[in-house]
C-alpha cells in the first residue's frame, strides 16, 4: 500500500544536516501521512431517452443530471475528459 507524505516537511528536514541515503530512508519512513483522496475523471454524455439540451449523465457511475458541472453531484468525477458534452 502506497503511503503519501508531506514532501515539503521532508525537505525541511533533509537539508537541515548532510546525510547518508540509509538516513534519508529512515526519515522517509518517519514522515507524517496527508490525507489524499483518488481523483477520478469522468466526462457528461447526454442521457439516452430525455431531452438531450437538458438531461446528461455521468460517464463513471451513470446516474444523471440536469445541471452539468464541473464534478458529478454524485460520485464526484472531475468532468474533464474529452466526451460528449
Amino acid at each position: 500500500m502506497s503511503r503519501l507524505i508531506d514532501a515539503d516537511k521532508l525537505l525541511e528536514n533533509k537539508f537541515k544536516n548532510d546525510i547518508s541515503w540509509n538516513a534519508f530512508e529512515k526519515l522517509i519512513k518517519r514522515q507524517q501521512t496527508v490525507d489524499a483522496v483518488e481523483v477520478v475523471h469522468g466526462h457528461w454524455e447526454i442521457a439516452i431517452g430525455y431531452d438531450p439540451m437538458k438531461a446528461f449523465q455521468c460517464s463513471e457511475c451513470r446516474l444523471m443530471s440536469y445541471d452539468p458541472t464541473e464534478f458529478c453531484p454524485h460520485c464526484g468525477a472531475k468532468m474533464d475528459k474529452e466526451g460528449t458534452v
